[in-house]
């Protein structure tokens, strides 16, 4: 859904923009980036809104959104992973501080002994926005190398780990 209102002739328009490095005037205007945005930023806003009223405590239909919205469900993950996640979602947003290496750990045995790197920043963010997101779209903007979504390797963690940490303090 969210791929699908950034197309325009059939090809993402924001992976060009994001390719090009540049807006191209005669492709893309205000108007269009506003269009495009306008549905994805208000599904943000109303799943922000659901995580803070509910604390957390995400009943099965948003889950669902929150899961779809989030790209989480591109591992299809088992029952324990997902419970496991949101069960996190919500004991975070009880004691409002999260710490990226500890939701991974915590994530870790039902990954396959995978880091689930932008799964607990995407988790960490919702209880608290002000927290940064790196995922595939943001290290492909910022021309870092890409993040393998199962990454076992522990130099390429702690590296990520490093940026992390750069960007939340910035």
């Amino acid at each position: 859904m969210l791929k699908k209102s950034f197309e325009r002739g059939g090809e993402p328009l924001l992976e060009r923009v994001l390719e090009r490095g540049s807006l191209i005037p005669e492709l893309l205007t205000s108007a269009d980036v506003f269009r495009q945005l306008q549905a994805p930023i208000k599904e943000y806003l109303d799943l922000m809104a659901i995580v803070k009223k509910s604390q957390g405590k995400l009943g099965s239909l948003e889950r669902i959104r929150f899961a779809n919205f989030w790209a989480l469900n591109t591992l299809r993950p088992s029952r324990d992973l997902r419970e496991r996640f949101f069960t996190l979602l919500e004991n975070t947003y009880l004691i409002q501080h999260g710490d990226v290496n500890k939701v991974m750990q915590e994530l870790k045995p039902l990954a396959r002994n995978a880091y689930l790197f932008s799964h607990a920043t995407k988790l960490l963010h919702s209880v608290d926005p002000s927290l940064p997101i790196i995922d595939s779209k943001v290290t492909k903007f910022f021309h870092l190398p890409s993040l393998p979504y199962q990454s076992k390797n522990l130099d390429r963690r702690c590296w990520y780990l490093e940026r992390y940490t750069l960007l939340k303090n910035a």
